[in-house]
């Protein structure tokens, strides 16, 4: 356990390798330490967030340099985001060869340009 305040430690202790869950709640009042140290370490974070306002900030301030230094970054990974998010998942995947059929493009698609038909 880490005292999220102690900003130095946290980053000299999250490596790359690492995976990081936190229910550290308020996100917004407590989370954010924790985030920029996993996304500045390249590590893998979970949080169980539901408040929109930081998760937007996740993606918003932490997206380009998470993807840059190969951090994994899942926030609002809680109950009651889950369910949509693996049923996104599950539809774009199943949609990818009618995407790719038809000429559409899914922009969140990891394989982005690349249709095998």
């Amino acid at each position: 356990m880490m005292d999220v305040r102690d900003i130095g430690t946290l980053r000299r202790t999250i490596n790359a390798d690492d995976v990081i869950v936190t229910t550290v709640g308020p996100f917004g009042e407590h989370g954010r330490p924790v985030a920029e140290a996993a996304a500045e370490a390249g590590a893998s974070y979970l949080d169980s967030a539901g408040e929109p306002p930081f998760i937007r900030w996740i993606f918003n301030k932490l997206g380009t340099r998470a993807a840059v230094r190969g951090a994994r970054i899942m926030p609002g990974f809680g109950h009651e985001y889950v369910s949509g998010q693996l049923a996104g998942a599950w539809a774009l995947e199943r949609s990818q060869k009618w995407a790719c059929r038809t000429g559409l493009r899914l922009a969140t698609s990891a394989r982005k340009g690349h249709c095998a038909v």
